[in-house]
């Protein structure tokens, strides 16, 4: 269970240097496209099913 919870969430270090957004984008991911987030501690990690969601729903042919 403590495996798929992890994989579950990116924290916002892995997704920034994924994607090469500031702190800025970052905090827009959120609340512009509903990118859930949790925040524990200094620590904020996104969800996975959503940033998979952005990605298709921005797919092109």
């Amino acid at each position: 269970m403590k495996e798929n919870l992890f994989k579950s969430w990116y924290s916002r270090k892995e997704l920034q240097s994924f994607l090469g957004f500031g702190n800025t984008k970052m905090t827009q991911l959120n609340k512009e496209y509903g990118i859930r987030k949790v925040k524990i501690g200094k620590k904020v990690f996104y969800s996975v099913e959503d940033v998979e969601r952005l990605f298709q729903k921005n797919e092109s042919d």
